[in-house]
């Protein structure tokens, strides 16, 4: 996977730091906060606080006083506290946990302001990093919060038009500012906007934007170009991506439940993840064959048991892999035959990760029949579901 300057511009966090952390989006922790505003630090700088007394210079969400104190705040380079130079400004998300305000996370909710640009800006999550001006975030902050700018918005649109994937710098930026926004406030007309962002050769977290504007687009044809996306791919994370907005989309398309289940043989089964062993946050995005899975059990998976069963009795799926098909086959708990093809599917003793395998499956089978007898035995089950009592 290519790592690019989203990871990169978060340095390398000391080994001795044992906390983790999921990140929230961007979105949510916009959405929560009490207050988003741009400050500046001391006059005098800070160097490892714990916390930190910031001057207010304009909100951009709440009510806030002419000085913020605020925690949570890391430095990569120190085990503990934050330095800031003199006067440095920087734009702040901020949350209130047990009457404090604090960033969401030690990697989400600081983005320092220098040359006239938000640095590290996140838009969706902190694993894409980008530079962008404090006015277009401001925008894009208040598009989250329901107030929408369309003259701004009109702007962006034009500038997906008029430009393309190969792009780099300040102007990738853009693209991924306006994709972005579309997200959240597209029309089935601009859907024609995001599909040359889709190039395969262009970067993957564009591709990933594109797919989340093509969601917010709507209209049919977005649903078939989602599907090939999630079939054809290159970068599994894009995939993950297309299921994903293939499950926001609007309407659906035909057969999707269908088309989902022909993808599934060929999808990659590895956990999409972003970021090096020592980062410090958890987030993570399900594998495309795990995506699918979920789509089907939120979507209706009867039209398909054939293939989530066949997911099951594969020889060694990966656990998510195999948790995820079990959900989506438990949505049809009026099957009476689903009890009889789940005991079918246990291991055999001294199978590689049989009683792994065997303990999901026994889980399943009790929330299916609501029979909690049988315990983590699969030959009880056996004996239960032959002797009748599946229902």
């Amino acid at each position: 996977m290519r790592w690019g300057v989203w990871v990169a511009a978060l340095g390398a966090f000391p080994q001795a730091q044992a906390e983790v952390w999921r990140d929230p989006s961007f979105a949510r922790a916009v959405r929560e906060a009490e207050l988003v505003v741009r400050a500046r630090a001391p006059r005098k700088g800070v160097r490892g606080g714990k916390r930190v007394r910031f001057r207010v210079v304009e909100v951009w969400k709440g009510k806030a006083p002419g000085d913020v104190i605020v925690g949570g705040l890391h430095d990569p380079t120190r085990s503990e506290g934050a330095s800031f130079a003199p006067n440095a400004e920087v734009l702040l998300v901020l949350w209130r946990r047990k009457g404090r305000l604090e960033v969401p996370t030690p990697t989400l909710g600081r983005y320092p302001i220098r040359d006239g640009l938000v640095r590290y800006a996140t838009l969706r999550d902190t694993f894409l990093r980008l530079s962008l001006p404090p006015e277009d975030l401001r925008r894009f902050v208040r598009l989250l919060l329901g107030k929408p700018d369309v003259r701004w918005l009109a702007g962006l649109r034009a500038g997906l038009r008029d430009g393309s994937a190969r792009e780099r710098g300040d102007a990738l930026a853009q693209r991924y500012l306006a994709l972005e926004a579309l997200a959240w406030a597209g029309r089935a007309a601009d859907a024609e906007f995001a599909l040359p962002y889709l190039d395969p050769e262009g970067p993957f977290q564009l591709r990933v934007s594109a797919c989340r504007a093509l969601a917010g687009c709507g209209g049919a044809p977005a649903g078939d170009v989602l599907l090939r996306v999630a079939g054809s791919d290159p970068e599994p994370a894009v995939r993950t991506a297309a299921v994903r907005a293939l499950g926001r989309l609007r309407p659906r398309p035909e057969g999707l439940a269908r088309r989902l289940a022909e993808l599934l043989a060929a999808a990659p089964d590895r956990q999409v993840r972003f970021s090096r062993p020592t980062d410090p946050r958890l987030n993570k995005w399900p594998s495309p064959k795990a995506a699918l899975l979920g789509l089907l059990g939120r979507i209706g998976a009867r039209e398909v048991k054939p293939s989530l069963l066949a997911v099951v009795r594969e020889e060694r799926p990966p656990g998510e892999v195999f948790t995820a098909a079990l959900r989506a086959l438990g949505t049809l708990k009026d099957d009476p035959e689903l009890p009889r093809q789940l005991v079918e599917s246990f291991r055999a003793a001294g199978e590689v990760g049989a009683a792994v395998y065997n303990a999901e499956l026994c889980a399943a089978l009790a929330r299916i029949t609501g029979e909690r007898g049988p315990g983590a035995d699969p030959e009880a089950w056996r004996a239960f579901v032959a002797a009748g009592g599946d229902r």
